[in-house]
């Protein structure tokens, strides 16, 4: 069974009470909510490429994790991928917004943003040590994992609370599901470095990279929702409800 940890680069910040960037949309809390924040997302992703930091929001591309472990699957990848000095390019900044839904209950939320990402890439330092698709793999360098194509769904749960007299929202819950069109693997220094070996096993994982991804994909999905979900917080929680969503 899977188990994800991540550890992102970031800065604590207890700040709260700050404006919204004068550059980005407000949604009034109206029927056309959804279509408001579809665009605002949208227009709102190339703004943040270089960072907020006065919200402490870092450079997103690429976005610098500092370790991501992804835990065995339960048939095809019988190893426990560690991955440190993580970067990856085009997670939050590169994709299409198809379709946002948001409910706001109360002191409640619920959203729902579906759409497409050309290309997400991750660029690490691994450690392996197990087995997949029954082969022994074991190595430590530099790996690159790129994802084509990849449509996605997210979804967030938030809960408010209030702070000197306003109120401020925070995501506890966000759930993400990666349908991606081909992943291409590739691990150098496989098998102390022996050239030959770790050629064939990155053959062997782009070849069946469909098995290898199935087995594993909860795990990235856990990751990558916990990412969004530490970046979205770092804006959502230091502006009030009534500036994101105004009545």
């Amino acid at each position: 069974m899977y188990k994800t940890v991540i550890l992102l680069v970031s800065l604590s910040s207890c700040t709260f009470g700050l404006n919204l960037p004068a550059t980005f949309k407000q949604c009034k809390r109206d029927g056309n909510i959804n279509a408001c924040m579809k665009e605002a997302i949208q227009d709102a992703l190339p703004k943040i490429h270089n960072g907020i930091p006065e919200f402490n929001i870092p450079v997103l591309e690429p976005l610098e994790v500092t370790s991501i472990t992804i835990g065995e699957g339960k048939s095809a990848v019988n190893v426990v991928q560690n991955y440190k000095n993580a970067k990856l390019y085009g997670l939050l900044v590169g994709g299409t917004i198809d379709n946002v839904e948001l409910k706001l209950d109360g002191s409640s939320s619920d959203w729902i943003m579906e759409g497409i990402i050309p290309e997400v890439k991750i660029i690490a330092d691994y450690e392996f040590n197990g087995k997949v698709l029954l082969l022994p793999i074991v190595g430590s360098g530099n790996s690159e994992t790129v994802f084509k194509n990849v449509k996605f769904r997210l979804e967030m749960h938030g809960e408010a609370s209030q702070k000197n007299g306003a109120e401020y929202g925070a995501v506890t819950k966000a759930t993400m599901t990666l349908l991606p069109e081909h992943i291409t693997f590739n691990f150098e220094n496989l098998f102390n470095g022996d050239a030959t070996l770790g050629s064939q096993m990155n053959q062997v994982l782009n070849d069946n990279w469909k098995e290898v991804w199935e087995d594993v994909r909860g795990g990235y999905e856990e990751a990558l929702g916990q990412i969004i979900q530490n970046v979205v917080n770092k804006l959502i929680r230091k502006i009030p409800t009534d500036q994101l969503f105004p009545l």
